[in-house]
């Protein structure tokens, strides 16, 4: 199968991310007008890096300035790994030390570093470079990552670098085609004759032509016409790929960029989440709880509150347990990451990831209650969890636990193995499970002689019913 995979190019403003991607691919990622005029990015911008027939990685090469940190939250929402890049003549500045920060967040595991237009500076400057550099990433996935010295004028550590990349590219684990297809768009095009075209980088799963489809949150079905990458006509895209989706019979009116392209049915719409959310913002910011925020998820950017789930404030350095309560519905799956910003300010505030996706808001009188469930899920400690979730709700429905929270599936189903070989869990019927304690409680209720299964189940049902 097709290996692609995405790069996300981050650094600060004029420190040469347009034009190292350029040196590589031979495209200038900067489309627009404003950009030509202004000499810096202000949409993220793509180009394809084809390794070998079966290889294809793409550059996303995102905006450097504070004041279009939103695009590049989005731009790096849904990339493999990073390409951080530091001109060697400034050093570390502002932006670079929040996009190590927001790559952190977004969870990404690997990465390189480049110090560009090393032309400008003596040998000794490239070194204290350097060490500067090792500071900024340290304790960040980046720490252990390669160093590479780039200049456009002298043509400088380019090809090392191709091979680097390379290398590090085809050592990440591959997104998994088997998984229901997602996408979210992060661009839209209209063709005279073709109509609407949208774009964006398959997070998980293959489309193929003819594909139906569903758009989140409208709920609206349709088929896939043809799909395209870089240009190029395809029939079926690859988990990691850069696609665009000619959808039949969508007005581009009533689809915009953050929207998602799924399954028909593979992903459901919710309001709240449960996460682990830490606070990274530079300059220092607080989080105080019950604060309004904007919520990046994938391409799309909400309205959100966070609830945090103990204390009033969260400071920067912190990390806690709190439910977002999004002011729309959102295609979210357990495990998405997110990005937080102030309502009022470009500034990074904080982030993490999605534990469990529900339609319950969090009450102040069970938060610590639902941060221990929290924390079992996020500690991997599924016996405990099970446990937790059985004194909360007195049944588990195995599928709709998978479905709203973020698990080891594996590990999970061997945390029931064990607890009903132990006797602390009894199967009442297949998918649903109780403790073996409240099954003798239920035995107390039940008068008519008919199978203990199908009876355990009635009188769970008539005791669940009743509170």
């Amino acid at each position: 199968m097709k290996r692609c995979l995405t790069i996300g190019v981050a650094g600060h403003v004029d420190h040469g991310k347009t034009t190292l991607v350029r040196s590589l691919t031979g495209i200038d990622t900067d489309r627009l007008r404003e950009e030509k005029e202004r000499g810096l990015s202000i949409e993220s911008g793509i180009a394809p890096f084809i390794l070998e027939e079966d290889v294809e990685l793409a550059f996303v090469d995102v905006p450097g300035h504070s004041d279009y940190l939103k695009n590049t939250i989005r731009g790096l929402s849904c990339v493999d790994m990073a390409l951080l890049v530091v001109g060697a003549n400034d050093g570390i500045m502002p932006q670079t030390l929040e996009h190590i920060k927001l790559l952190e967040l977004l969870g990404l595991k690997k990465g390189l570093m480049v110090l560009t237009k090393t032309d400008l500076v003596d040998q000794e400057t490239l070194e204290l470079g350097e060490l500067e550099l090792r500071d900024a990433v340290k304790g960040t996935f980046l720490e252990n990552s390669s160093i590479h010295y780039f200049s456009e004028v002298t043509g400088e550590g380019k090809a090392t670098l191709r091979n680097a990349l390379k290398e590090t590219a085809l050592g990440l684990m591959p997104r998994d085609p088997n998984r229901p297809f997602r996408m979210w768009i992060d661009r839209l095009r209209v063709f005279s004759g073709f109509g609407t075209v949208v774009s964006g980088t398959i997070i998980q799963g293959k489309i193929s032509e003819g594909s139906q489809v569903e758009i989140l949150p409208l709920g609206e079905r349709t088929k896939v016409r043809s799909l395209e990458s870089h240009h190029r006509r395809i029939k079926e895209g690859y988990p990691g790929q850069r696609i665009g989706i000619n959808l039949v019979r969508i007005a581009p009116s009533h689809i915009t960029r953050g929207m998602q392209l799924v399954n028909p049915g593979a992903v459901g719409l919710c309001r709240y989440v449960n996460t682990e959310i830490s606070n990274l913002s530079l300059p220092e910011l607080e989080l105080k709880d019950r604060q309004k925020v904007k919520v990046y998820i994938g391409t799309g950017c909400f309205i959100g509150e966070v609830v945090l789930f103990e204390g009033e404030r969260l400071f920067p350095g912190e990390k806690t347990f709190a439910q977002i309560r999004l002011e729309q519905e959102v295609g979210i799956v357990p495990g998405d990451r997110f990005i937080i910003t102030p309502m009022n300010l470009q500034r990074l505030l904080g982030g993490g990831s999605v534990i469990e996706v529900t339609q319950r808001k969090v009450k102040t009188s069970n938060r610590r209650a639902h941060s221990e469930l929290i924390e079992a899920v996020r500690s991997g400690n599924f016996e405990n969890f099970i446990l937790e979730f059985l004194r909360q709700h007195r049944v588990i429905v195995k599928k709709q636990i998978a479905e709203s929270f973020y698990l080891d599936k594996k590990a999970f189903s061997n945390a029931i193995e064990r607890l009903i070989l132990s006797g602390i869990l009894t199967e009442i019927v297949p998918d649903k499970l109780i403790q073996t304690s409240f099954k003798e409680e239920l035995k107390g209720t039940i008068s008519v002689k008919i199978p203990e299964s199908i009876s355990l189940s009635i009188a769970f049902e008539n005791a669940f019913l009743s509170k």
